[in-house]
């Protein structure tokens, strides 16, 4: 680093770099909530409980998974248009 050969930071790539991070962060947030829930169904709900929460972990599942592959789409959508 002394000698001057250090790259220039690319501000695009960091900026895109953070709104993956935020997404990701936000799925997560809701899905480990999620999964709080569905613990507490198992817990207190009996069978029904059970059967819901099976249906709430995989409707999760799938939505962690279309939340992660979507990204930000209303900031890509607000970038494109500029």
């Amino acid at each position: 680093m002394a000698d001057g050969s250090a790259s220039v930071m690319d501000y695009e790539e960091h900026e895109k770099t953070y709104k993956n991070f935020i997404n990701f962060s936000k799925v997560g947030v809701l899905a480990v909530l999620t999964f709080v829930l569905v613990i507490a169904m198992v817990g207190f709900g009996g069978t029904a409980g059970t059967v819901w929460a099976s249906i709430i972990t995989v409707a999760n599942v799938i939505a962690a998974g279309v939340g992660m592959a979507s990204g930000d789409r209303a900031t890509l959508c607000q970038e494109s248009s500029s």
